[in-house]
């Protein structure tokens, strides 16, 4: 005799997606703008120097007597407005100098690729070498350049300058072989990039 009990119901349970995870924020992200004032001891000194309305290329820092000084881990002043100067330091907003020092740390020996963006003039050496050379009275420009380097800790040299107002540009970036670009930071190791650090800011590709 056929049975009249309906046929079994098959249940299909649709999971809602997993939530995306959010990057981790840069637990200790570099000063906005050229720096601050206090100082940091694994960053790069900024001194500031007053210079002659016309200037057109860099000067010779060494001899001149600076207004003081700025500390920062990284160069990421994107271009933008420039009119507050430096609080603590100095009201000026053209017609400057900042002369940056200071040391990081490669991990792995290799060529490395670096790029700077200035406005107006700067340029990068690298223990006393002259990597690139941006100098002039300009708009925002990229110059970008290789470097053989060994692991251990290196001597960063950048010195700027800006002319007539108002914009301003300055962001120096460093890529291992065979890896994009990202924002030098001086208070981190340089080398190639572990795949978890991906989302880090530092190590954000540009």
């Amino acid at each position: 005799m056929a049975s009249n009990a309906p046929p079994p119901m098959t249940v299909i349970v649709v999971q809602p997606p997993a939530p995306m995870a959010t990057p981790p924020e840069d637990a200790d992200p570099p000063p906005a703008g050229f720096g601050r004032v206090a100082r940091i001891a694994a960053g790069l000194e900024g001194r500031i120097f007053a210079l002659p309305e016309g200037t057109q290329r860099l000067p010779d820092f060494e001899g001149m007597t600076p207004l003081g000084s700025i500390y920062t881990t990284a160069l990421d002043v994107t271009a933008r407005r420039f009119d507050q100067g430096f609080p603590g330091v100095s009201d000026r907003f053209e017609w400057f100098g900042i002369d940056y020092r200071g040391t990081f740390t490669v991990t792995t020996a290799g060529d490395y690729r670096f790029r700077l963006t200035a406005d107006d003039g700067a340029k990068l050496f690298v223990d006393d070498k002259l990597v690139l050379d941006d100098d002039g009275v300009h708009p925002p420009t990229a110059v970008e350049g290789r470097i053989h380097l060994n692991a251990g800790a290196h001597r960063l040299h950048v010195p700027y300058f800006q002319g007539p107002r108002w914009e301003i540009a300055l962001v120096l970036e460093v890529a291992p072989a065979g890896e994009t670009y990202r924002v030098l930071r001086v208070d981190r190791p340089v080398g190639p990039l572990p795949t978890e650090d991906v989302t880090d800011r530092a190590y954000r590709p540009r």
